[in-house]
Order: C-alpha cells, then sequence, then structure tokens
C-alpha cells in the first residue's frame, strides 16, 4: 500500500529522493521493486502514463507544439488572456529574484506565456520550458503541469519525481484553469523553479490565483475595443513596445515574442533563436503605459545590474557567484570566508578565520591554502574589481577604489541599516548559508534574520510583507501571516492563501 505524502518539506527530503530515483529506476527497467510503493501515488501513476508514451530515458528537452499561427491566436483570442493582469499581480511580479518562474498552458499543456525570474528562464529555456512548447505527459512525462492536464486536479512534482531527467534539478507545482460556466478544464498555472516552488504556500497561492481568474472569466468578456493587457515584459526582454492607445498593449499585441522559435523577422534572420542567446529572459522591461503602477516601487523590480551583490549565499540551493550574466555554484568553504570577509571591513587574521569558519581551528597552512584558492574564485567572480589583501585578510576594491558589498547578505545588511527594508528583503532570499554550521556565519544567520523579520513586521506594506512571506523561512512564522491578514484588502485573493497557511500552522501546532 502507498503511503500518502503531502508537497513541501517532506518531498524534498533526501532519504525520501533517493527512494524515488531507485524506484524510477527499477521501473523503467520492469523490475518489481517494493521502493515503488513509498513513492507518491500521484507520481507513480504518472510514470505509468508517462512509460506508455516516452522512452525510460525521457526527454533532453520539450517540443514546440504550437506553429505561429495557433500561438497567436491562441494568445489574442483565447480566454486565458484575461488571466494575465491577475498572474502577474499575484504570481509573477513577486517572483522576480526569487528564483520562480510561472507559466500559463492550455488545456493540451502547450505554455502560452512563460514569465518570472530572469535567470532561472534562461536555465528552465534550455529544457523546452518556453512559449510553445509542450509540456503534457505525453510530450515531457511527469511534472505538474503534465498530471494536470492528464487528471484536471491540482499537483506537485519535486525533483527526482520528474520523470525527464533533464528536469530533476527542479521542482514544480500546478493547477487547473476551468471553464466558470461548463467546469471543462481551459489550462494550466504552474509555477516551477527550486524548493520554493512545492513549500506549503504554492498550493493555497496558486488556488487562489486561479479562483480569481475563474471569477474574472465568469464576467461578460468587454468589447473587442476595450480588452487590454499590460505587457509586464519580464520574460521577452525586447524592449519597451508601442502600445495602442491610450499607452495599453491589447492580447494581440502580446500575442508572439520576437524572439520566439518560430516567430519571422529580425532575429529568425540572423538565425538567432531564443533558446540560443537566451532573449526570452533578458532585459527586465517594466510595464509600459498608463494602468501600470504594479511595476512601481512596491513590485520589487531587479536592481541595476551595477548594484547587484557578486555572490548569493542567502536563501535555499548552493551559494553561486554571478558574472556578465552567468552563474555558476562555489563551494561552501569559500562562500563561508567570502561573506566572513564581507561582513568584516577591517579584515581577520589567519587565526580568528579560522576560530570564526571552523568548528575546530586548523592548522594554519589550512588556512593560507584556502585564502590562495580563494583569490582565483574572488577574480574570476569580479573581474578584478574586487581583491583579497593579506595582513589582515580583507577584501579591497582594485587600484584602491572603494568596494560595493560582495555579498547578498552584506548588501541586505547595510540596505536595512539605510532604512531601506524593500531592497532588504529583495536582497535577502533567506536564511545565510544554511547548511553551514560555521560558528560566525551561524551569528550573522540569526542576526540578520532577526533584523530583517522586524523591519518587515514594524514598517512593510500588505505588497512587502507578502515578498517576505514567500520565503522558505517564513513559512511558519504566524505573527507575520496574522499581520499579512489585517493588512491585506478585503477583496484581496491572496487572504485565502494566508488563512489556509494560518490553518495549517495550527494543526502543525496542535499534534506537535
Amino acid at each position: 500500500m502507498q503511503t500518502s505524502r503531502a508537497a513541501g518539506e517532506s518531498v524534498l527530503a533526501r532519504e525520501y529522493q533517493r527512494v524515488v530515483t531507485r524506484a524510477f529506476s527499477k521501473l523503467s527497467q520492469s523490475q518489481e521493486d517494493t521502493a515503488l510503493e513509498a513513492v507518491r501515488r500521484i507520481v507513480s501513476d504518472s510514470w505509468q502514463r508517462s512509460l506508455s508514451a516516452l522512452p525510460p530515458t525521457g526527454r533532453d528537452s520539450a517540443e514546440l507544439g504550437l506553429d505561429t499561427d495557433e500561438l497567436r491566436r491562441l494568445r489574442a483570442e483565447g480566454p486565458l488572456a484575461r488571466a494575465l493582469p491577475i498572474v502577474r499581480r499575484l504570481l509573477i511580479e513577486p517572483a522576480r529574484d526569487t528564483g520562480l518562474v510561472v507559466a500559463i498552458g492550455d488545456a493540451q499543456g502547450r505554455l502560452l506565456w512563460v514569465e518570472g525570474d530572469h535567470q532561472s528562464l534562461r536555465r528552465t529555456e534550455s529544457m523546452g520550458f518556453a512559449v510553445g512548447a509542450d509540456w503534457s505527459e505525453t510530450a515531457m512525462g511527469t511534472s505538474a503541469p503534465g498530471i494536470v492536464v492528464a487528471t484536471g486536479a491540482p499537483a506537485s512534482v519535486a525533483q527526482a519525481e520528474h520523470f525527464s531527467p533533464v528536469v530533476r534539478e527542479w521542482s514544480c507545482t500546478a493547477v487547473p484553469l476551468v471553464d466558470p460556466h461548463t467546469r471543462a478544464l481551459m489550462g494550466v498555472l504552474d509555477i516551477t523553479g527550486g524548493d520554493e516552488a512545492v513549500s506549503p504556500l504554492s498550493l493555497p497561492l496558486l488556488t487562489a490565483a486561479a479562483a480569481a481568474i475563474e471569477s474574472e472569466l465568469a464576467q461578460p468578456s468587454p468589447a473587442p475595443d476595450t480588452t487590454t493587457t499590460v505587457f509586464s515584459g519580464v520574460s521577452f526582454g525586447d524592449g519597451p513596445r508601442s502600445a495602442a492607445a491610450g499607452g495599453h498593449l491589447t492580447p494581440a499585441d502580446d500575442a508572439v515574442p520576437a524572439h520566439h522559435p518560430l516567430s519571422v523577422g529580425t532575429d529568425a534572420e540572423a538565425g538567432v533563436t531564443a533558446r540560443a542567446t537566451g532573449a526570452s529572459a533578458g532585459g527586465d522591461v517594466g510595464p509600459t503605459g498608463p494602468g501600470a503602477e504594479s511595476a512601481g516601487p512596491d513590485s520589487l523590480g531587479p536592481e541595476p545590474a551595477a548594484a547587484r551583490p557578486v555572490v548569493r549565499v542567502t536563501g535555499s540551493g548552493a551559494p553561486t557567484v554571478t558574472r556578465d550574466g552567468r552563474e555558476r555554484q562555489i563551494g561552501l568553504r569559500h562562500a563561508e570566508i567570502l561573506t566572513l570577509l564581507d561582513w568584516h571591513d577591517d579584515g581577520l587574521t589567519g587565526p580568528q578565520l579560522g576560530e570564526m569558519a571552523y568548528e575546530e581551528a586548523p592548522e594554519a597552512a589550512t588556512v593560507r591554502v584556502e585564502m590562495h584558492r580563494l583569490r582565483r574564485v574572488l577574480g574570476e567572480a569580479t573581474g578584478g574589481d574586487v581583491e583579497l589583501a593579506s595582513r589582515p585578510y580583507r577584501l579591497v576594491g582594485a587600484q584602491g577604489r572603494e568596494r560595493a558589498p560582495l555579498t547578498d547578505a552584506r548588501a541586505a545588511h547595510d540596505a536595512l541599516t539605510d532604512g531601506d527594508v524593500e531592497t532588504a528583503v529583495r536582497l535577502c532570499r533567506g536564511r545565510v548559508l544554511p547548511s553551514s554550521t560555521a560558528p560566525e556565519i551561524e551569528g550573522i544567520r540569526t542576526a540578520l534574520a532577526t533584523s530583517l523579520r522586524e523591519a518587515v513586521l514594524q514598517f512593510a506594506d500588505h505588497d512587502l510583507l507578502w515578498t517576505y512571506l514567500r520565503r522558505q523561512d517564513a513559512q511558519d512564522d504566524q505573527d507575520a501571516w496574522m499581520l499579512a491578514l489585517r493588512l491585506l484588502p478585503a477583496d484581496d485573493v491572496r487572504r485565502a492563501a494566508a488563512v489556509a497557511r494560518l490553518d495549517a500552522i495550527d494543526a502543525e501546532n496542535a499534534a506537535g
């Protein structure tokens, strides 16, 4: 008998993921194995359906399921165009710089809109998670949108639960979009990303957004000359477009991005596709025209490139460095040392670093070797703009120039010191190096989390508070969720997600 396992932390547990990997290996080889009984039924059933359509190795990339004309027609004339303003306000704008990608697909699992965090968009595009692609089970195997299309029920899929190996570094949650009059499946609403995509908040938030979309679609359609869709430009990066009268864009104007592999124009003539250039996740152009207030100061759009910290050490996932728009992982020890040096402007001696970064004081030679390696990492990460000085070890700007904060943790701390809570929330995506046990890192982690939380609870408006609540480490913060209920407008659909989360917290507390 298969066990019931809810989406969230349990499906991300290392032991469960190992069981899933083993079970899929046996299943794909047509071998019986008891491990399959530990896999969630919704996932194992999807595996069986996928095996009937695909080889056990899955697919490396989704194929396009729509030609140019059909894509234009569905985006311009289909009812889901009316869902865009709701999805952008509730899901896409808050998803900027969170690592999450939001997609709307049709009833066959073909993606009509894909928007969100640009770095994640570039990465997901490499596996074909892009406008026009077919993400049904028959095309890509088990995924949250594929299960929704096959069953009509909400679904979440975490990492190794995916059928195609190329998708297994991702997690996703999706809900059906139904016709309010016939109750037939019209489409699917999906979020894809890291651990946050299957957090306890994801399903209630998507369900609330789907309910708002259904309510909108239950209303009579506006006349063609008044139907407007504000274009956010989050995913296409092709600069501001000329708008229809009044500065708005009709769904037809927003029909097919210039970089869509099927589109024609300068990009196609040059032999450039979105997948080759990453263009669909390029420049982050804000809304154009009147009525685009949602992209104002509270939308937490990305900061200018020059102001962005180079090293990400907050939130889930491995620490990374970003150079020329490209992100790569760095080791935990190097991330710890960079965080410590970034935090201590006056520098640290070798023995001080040893005490702060290691649970047991290392030999002096060990620290020297690490610092030698770190110089190369730092040079590659900053292009020589930041250098590692010695006696004591410290970070300095090249040629005596003043340096900006190197890590997102220090940048968030400085923003809080300046009273800029919005920037601090945007920069600090979660706990500082959550897997680190280095003594001083634990202190920095606690100090930053505490000061950020207090600032948010005291000064944030409801939109900024909601952005904060999307963090994994805020999921059980009952005070913050209660504050959200007090601040959110009475007609805001996010209240439903807040109520659901508070109910879950109460249930967890009662069980514990």
